[in-house]
């Protein structure tokens, strides 16, 4: 089941390196921040997507961390973005979290072909693993 946090302001990666390092950063619309975008529309009707699924990083460290954390969910554009929380369903998030740390990129990242049925219900085809996509 997606959870979209409305509150929750995740920073591109370009943006806190370079922050970090006290560099300016290009500008970075909105849009690309990957804050939850709640689908909208009260007509509703199921869409395809290719979808980037994150499991929790240590940047710093250069690998996933173990542990419970959301999975960050978002498509290329970002016009979709949610998160996964295990306590909503144990085992859909362990079995996306395991493909993405054993088949993913690095462990940490992996794309899929999904359905959103509805604003409650994301279909992720954790079967097939796809190629890396531009996102």
């Amino acid at each position: 089941m997606p959870y979209y946090a409305t509150d929750e302001h995740l920073k591109p990666v370009s943006v806190v390196t370079h922050g970090g390092v006290g560099t300016p950063a290009q500008d970075v619309p909105k849009s690309h921040w990957r804050a939850a975008h709640t689908p909208s529309g009260l007509s509703f009707k199921s869409e395809h997507l290719i979808v980037k699924v994150q499991v929790p990083y240590n940047f710093s460290l250069g690998v996933p961390l173990q542990g419970t954390m959301k999975l960050l969910i978002y498509s290329k554009k970002r016009d979709f973005v949610c998160h996964i929380r295990r306590q909503d369903n144990v085992s859909a998030y362990d079995r996306i979290s395991h493909v993405v740390r054993s088949q993913g990129l690095g462990g940490g990242k992996a794309y899929f072909a999904a359905e959103l049925r509805s604003k409650s219900e994301l279909v992720v085809k954790v079967s097939e693993v796809l190629a890396e996509q531009p996102f």
